[in-house]
């Protein structure tokens, strides 16, 4: 993904009239990774929550939770949203 993120950053710098016509493939990654967060935390939650003992587990569950979106949804921003917005592409 770093080497894929290297090239599309040189490739926008170095020829930016010819890498305007090759947005469909950033919003296709983009959209890949949208699609990339859901699956992993919905069953996390289901099968946490049919293994739950007390309520206490519940905040435990909520916590880690967000704490994982947070964490993908940041790396997601560093690697998709950044080098495109600095580069201007």
């Amino acid at each position: 993904m770093a080497i894929a993120a290297a090239l599309g950053i040189t490739f926008g710098l170095t020829v930016p009239d010819i890498a305007i016509h090759f947005d469909i493939v950033g919003d296709g990654f983009l959209n890949l990774l949208r699609m990339a967060i859901v699956p992993p935390i919905v069953p996390l939650i289901v099968l946490a929550i049919v293994h739950l003992a007390s309520l206490c587990s519940v905040g435990r569950l909520a916590g880690k939770s967000i704490l994982h979106f947070e964490v993908i949804t940041k790396i997601i921003i560093i690697f998709g949203v950044l080098p495109g917005n600095l580069t201007g592409v």
